[in-house]
């Protein structure tokens, strides 16, 4: 009601200002919220990933697979690292991670190709050897 009663701009000057003061009133417990958010962000289960952890790691292992393999990388960290940022210190759905969860699937399964690919080539030289 606050809202229709001021308007749009009145409002999102009043909110602004409330929050910067909470913020600067209350450091440790901003802190500590945004804390929560990050673990909600990561952590939260969606409809379509049971286990959003680890798709987390296995795509943080496929940024550092591509690293190591001296392929482009840090465009993919970037999205992960910058993307969530907004959300740490206003609000977290589970919703809002749809958007990168395509890039994260593809890192994963960049990691397990290269994993297994790299098993294969391990079996091959191995019974060349023999």
């Amino acid at each position: 009601m606050l809202y229709q009663k001021e308007g749009e701009i009145a409002f999102s000057r009043d909110l602004k200002k409330r929050t910067l003061n909470f913020v600067r009133s209350n450091p440790r417990e901003f802190t500590r919220l945004v804390g929560h958010r990050i673990a909600a962000f990561w952590g939260r289960s969606s409809a379509l990933q049971p286990c959003p952890v680890v798709v987390l790691g296995l795509s943080l292992g496929g940024i550092a697979m591509a690293w190591w393999q001296r392929k482009r990388w840090l465009a993919f960290a970037s999205v992960l690292a910058v993307y969530p940022v907004v959300y740490y210190v206003t609000y977290v759905f589970a919703r809002y991670r749809y958007p990168i969860e395509p890039l994260m699937y593809g890192l994963s399964a960049y990691l397990v190709v290269a994993l297994f690919s790299g098993l294969h080539k391990c079996d091959a030289e191995q019974s060349l050897r023999t």
